[in-house]
């Protein structure tokens, strides 16, 4: 028998005979308790994941985390919490906090708890906050490894994120992808003995960045990454230079990159740099004369 075709009844009995297996004795708020059977009927992986870790839902509510709503910073000061020592550890951490989160926001959304606007919000936060922490580290591990990409100014270079669609306009349900642009602002050499470009760098890491969120594992994924979006979609470099990026918008992109364009907005890297990127597709979406094309 699934769970999708137990009772409200047969849902408790489940919670009640796994948690005697663990042998602990748990008395849960009437707000809970009372919301237990109609989230889990509505959602199986809310059940399935919180009879598989029912440390999980325990401590949800003895954190009164599945009572309240976040602030806007609070995906991110979880994420800075974990301790990671190597990539394989980065996935399991984030993947963990990701089903964590997913199962306290859909809790909060069928119960009635939050309403839709909070809902997409969690879930576009939640997924800014793994991308900004995995790019975190898949940097610094590829600048210990290759060295450090600089600006003209001789400051650090970073990757820059662009969220699209649903995740650019917070707008992200449970069963979205996240669509990302990637792009570096400067072309350079790093100075390692294989004279490595600015553009293999960043794709390098770029690569690293979606194997860290979309690979499965044990615990799922974070959240399953595309980049068709980017200029020549899937037949274009994964990574491009602000030049490049200002050049295809200017003489290829046609009239649906445009208006794709009106939701992006930086969700990782550098935040001076990116508004850079920002201020030039602002200058693409929002031309100042129009064509006969255009209307």
């Amino acid at each position: 028998m699934t769970i999708d075709s137990l009772n409200s009844d047969a849902l408790l009995f489940a919670w009640q005979q796994r948690l005697a297996e663990l042998n602990l004795v748990v008395d849960f708020p009437d707000t809970i308790q009372t919301s237990l059977p109609l989230v889990w009927q509505y959602s199986q992986f809310v059940a399935e994941y919180c009879l598989r870790k029912p440390e999980v839902l325990l401590d949800l509510v003895a954190s009164q985390d599945l009572l309240r709503q976040y602030d806007a910073s609070t995906y991110l000061t979880r994420c800075s919490k974990l301790t990671i020592q190597s990539e394989e550890e980065l996935m399991h951490e984030l993947r963990l906090l990701r089903n964590r989160e997913m199962v306290r926001i859909a809790w909060r959304d069928l119960a009635g708890w939050a309403e839709l606007p909070e809902t997409l919000m969690d879930l576009s936060l939640l997924a800014e906050a793994c991308i900004q922490t995995a790019l975190d580290y898949v940097y610094q591990q590829a600048t210990a490894k290759r060295g450090t990409p600089l600006l003209s100014d001789g400051s650090a270079q970073q990757l820059i994120v662009l969220g699209m669609g649903k995740l650019g306009a917070y707008e992200l349900n449970f069963s979205s992808d996240i669509d990302l642009i990637l792009a570096y602002a400067e072309d350079g050499v790093l100075t390692d003995r294989k004279g490595t470009s600015y553009g293999e760098f960043f794709t390098k890491v770029g690569q690293s960045l979606v194997k860290v969120l979309s690979d499965t594992t044990s615990e799922g994924f974070v959240f399953r990454t595309d980049l068709r979006l980017r200029p020549f979609g899937e037949s274009g470099a994964l990574v491009m230079s602000f030049d490049g990026m200002e050049h295809y918008y200017l003489t290829q992109a046609r009239e649906w990159e445009r208006y794709a364009m009106i939701k992006a907005r930086q969700v990782a890297g550098d935040v001076k740099t990116g508004a850079q990127l920002m201020a030039m597709l602002h200058a693409f979406v929002y031309r100042r004369y129009l064509d006969y094309g255009t209307f």
